[in-house]
């Protein structure tokens, strides 16, 4: 009983102090493979948008270079407004001569490689410096049909996107290779837009963007968490018993004197004050079994002493002998006691 109590409080304290340190350096964790999660992920879109903005480069190169497009019809186009008769749109379409040349050069055939090269992916585009979209992704090409919810999703073709968001990274030239913002879609998702510059024959045409989902992160974050805490929960229980079950085996000495303590306290014939407490280790159990020895031998002699004043008394007469006892029978108990009485160094 005594060394189970101590033992359980000993590991119930331990286990309050150790889950919160656990728990702690388990957030810390998290923390930090969620940075390096986000990383990776930024750094794949990174890599896309610069693969995207190098291969849109090189098409409308070619174009200009056979003659089919000019610089102006890149640096400065025109946007002829499509019109969809019966049919009120959210937002305006617009047809270009390089939009053209694009839909028919493999522009949307790349893009859409690059938008299913990871699903953490939602859009990889290029856009021009006024933010217009001129080939989008095969999936978002349907034609409008008025419904904005219906447009959102699937028709997103030829439209500008000229928002301060889109604008910056459209017009992008800074000294880093990439463009990095935050950016809460029209439907709903939260991204990183990350776009490389698209550069045509030296002059900068506008950028390949590249839509990276934070919520993947998050969902990798969440399952994370759960493994740990789950890896983490099974730490702290098995730490808890490891430490019970040694701490109940360094308690058992203690529990052993506690034990001896109650013997002797009991002992009605003094027989339990005639047994030497034995010292098994040199430590603070160890100290306390050797004082603890040394009590019994001073409560032996106060226990032989005692037996000795009353069998005295009733010798003398001055006290009544117990029931079954006699004035010869204390008289005897007491030279017994008298010729048994022990010197303390030798006890």
């Amino acid at each position: 009983m005594f060394k189970s109590r101590l033992s359980v409080k000993i590991s119930l304290r331990l286990a309050v102090i150790a889950a919160p340190l656990m728990a702690l350096a388990a957030w810390l964790a998290i923390l930090d493979a969620r940075s390096a999660a986000s990383e990776m992920l930024l750094d794949q879109g990174r890599v896309a948008a610069l693969a995207g903005a190098q291969a849109y480069s090189s098409i409308l190169e070619s174009g200009v270079d056979s003659g089919t497009l000019t610089l102006a019809d890149l640096i400065e186009p025109t946007y002829e407004e499509i019109q969809f008769p019966g049919i009120r749109v959210e937002d305006k379409r617009y047809r270009t001569k390089y939009g053209e040349y694009t839909d028919n050069h493999g522009i949307q055939v790349i893009q859409d490689a690059i938008l299913a090269s990871s699903s953490s992916f939602i859009y990889a585009s290029g856009i021009d410096v006024r933010g217009y979209v001129a080939t989008p992704h095969k999936k978002y090409a349907e034609p409008p049909n008025g419904d904005p919810k219906h447009d959102r999703a699937v028709s997103r073709a030829k439209r500008k996107y000229d928002q301060p968001l889109h604008l910056a990274a459209a017009g992008y030239r800074g000294n880093e290779p990439t463009l990095v913002q935050d950016y809460h879609r029209d439907t709903g998702e939260m991204v990183w837009d990350v776009a490389a510059p698209i550069r045509v024959k030296g002059k900068h045409f506008g950028a390949f963007r590249v839509g990276v989902v934070k919520d993947r992160v998050h969902v990798q974050t969440v399952e994370l968490a759960w493994s740990l805490g789950r890896t983490l929960g099974g730490a702290v229980f098995l730490l808890v018993m490891a430490v019970s079950i040694s701490t109940q085996r360094a308690l058992r000495p203690l529990g052993e004197l506690a034990c001896t303590m109650t013997r002797m306290s009991t002992s009605e014939d003094g027989s339990e004050f005639r047994k030497k407490i034995h010292v098994e280790s040199g430590d603070e159990v160890g100290q306390m079994a050797r004082a603890l020895d040394l009590l019994r031998q001073s409560l032996r002699g106060a226990w032989i002493r005692l037996h000795m004043l009353d069998a005295a008394l009733v010798a003398l007469g001055l006290r009544a002998p117990m029931k079954g006892d006699s004035v010869e029978a204390a008289r005897q108990r007491c030279m017994e006691a008298e010729s048994g009485m022990p010197h303390v160094e030798g006890v």
